[in-house]
C-alpha cells in the first residue's frame, strides 16, 4: 500500500500578493550604474511590513532621471501605505567604492486599487539594515515629479545661503558604562571642522539626531544634519569633544560625514573615549 501527501489548493488562500510599480529619482546617473542595490520594506497603517524586498535592474529609466521597478510582497498588507525603510548594500562582496546613492523622492502605486503613495526622501541611503531610513512624509495620490517640484519652486534656507556648507553626520557610539547601564549621557556634543584651504567652521552642537530621541546611548548609531556657517572645501581635519562633567566618559566608536554637495565621504574610526573641553 502507498501513501501519498496531498496538498489542498485551500490552503493557498492564506498567501497574499500585493504587487507595486515603484519609481525612484537619484540625483545622479540611474541605479544600474551603482555597485549598490536598494533595500525596501514596506508598512501599513496598522504597522504590518512587507519583506525586504531588492530594487534591483532598473526596467526603465527615462532623462528625467527616474528609474522604475515592479515588485510584489507576499505579506498582508492594507491598502493604505504609511512608511517605508531604505538602506542599501553591495551587489557583490566588493566594499572598495565611497559611493552612496542620494534618493530624492520614491514613489509606489498600488496594481490593484491604482492608490499612489510618494514619499519625499532627499537623503543619501545609509549602507546597512541597522541604519535605515525611515520615510514617514507621505502623499497619497500625488505624483511625485509634481509634488516634489512644487516643493522645490519655494526658496530654502540652502538655496539663500549658498555661502553655507551642508553635511550628514553618522556617529556610532560604543558601549557606555557595565553592560551599557549607564548609557543615558547628560553632556553635549561638538564638532568643528578644517579644510585644506585651512578655514575652519564654527562649533557645532550633535543635539538633534534623526535617528533616536536621545542620542550617543550605548551602542547605537546616529545620524545628524548640519551647516556650517562658512563655506569649506575637502576636509582636513576634525575635532569632537563633549562639555559633560569631569568624569564623563563617551566611547565613540567611528565618525562618517558626508558631504551633501558633492557625495564625499569621510570616515574616520575613533574607538575611544572623547575629549572634555570646558
Amino acid at each position: 500500500m502507498t501513501s501519498s501527501t496531498v496538498l489542498s489548493l485551500a490552503s493557498s488562500s492564506n498567501i497574499s500578493i500585493r504587487e507595486f510599480l515603484v519609481r525612484t529619482k537619484i540625483s545622479r546617473g540611474n541605479t544600474n550604474d551603482y555597485d549598490r542595490v536598494i533595500v525596501l520594506r514596506i508598512f501599513d497603517d496598522s504597522n504590518h511590513a512587507s519583506e525586504e524586498i531588492i530594487l534591483n535592474h532598473s526596467e526603465s529609466h527615462n532623462t528625467k532621471g527616474i528609474d522604475v521597478f515592479n515588485i510584489r510582497t507576499e505579506q498582508k498588507l492594507g491598502d493604505i501605505i504609511r512608511r517605508l525603510k531604505l538602506h542599501t548594500k553591495y551587489l557583490r562582496n566588493q566594499q572598495d567604492k565611497n559611493e552612496r546613492i542620494f534618493l530624492k523622492w520614491i514613489e509606489l502605486t498600488d496594481r490593484n486599487t491604482k492608490h499612489t503613495f510618494c514619499f519625499p526622501v532627499d537623503d543619501y541611503l545609509p549602507s546597512s539594515r541597522g541604519d535605515a531610513l525611515e520615510l514617514t512624509e507621505v502623499h497619497q495620490d500625488s505624483i511625485c515629479e509634481e509634488n516634489h517640484q512644487t516643493k522645490t519652486n519655494i526658496p530654502t534656507e540652502i538655496d539663500l545661503n549658498e555661502d553655507k556648507s551642508k553635511y550628514d553626520i553618522r556617529t556610532k557610539t560604543g558601549q557606555q558604562g557595565f553592560l551599557g547601564i549607564k548609557s543615558l549621557m547628560k553632556a553635549n556634543v561638538y564638532l568643528k571642522f578644517y579644510d585644506t584651504n585651512d578655514q575652519s567652521s564654527e562649533s557645532i552642537p550633535l543635539t538633534k539626531s534623526r535617528l533616536h530621541e536621545r542620542p550617543f546611548r550605548s551602542n547605537q548609531t546616529d545620524q545628524f544634519e548640519i551647516n556650517t556657517n562658512t563655506k569649506l572645501g575637502p576636509l582636513k581635519k576634525v575635532e569632537i569633544w563633549h562639555d559633560g562633567r569631569k568624569g564623563t566618559r563617551l566611547y565613540c566608536n567611528t565618525l562618517e560625514i558626508t558631504d551633501r554637495s558633492n557625495g564625499q565621504i569621510y570616515c574616520f574610526r575613533i574607538k575611544g573615549l572623547l575629549s572634555l573641553i570646558n
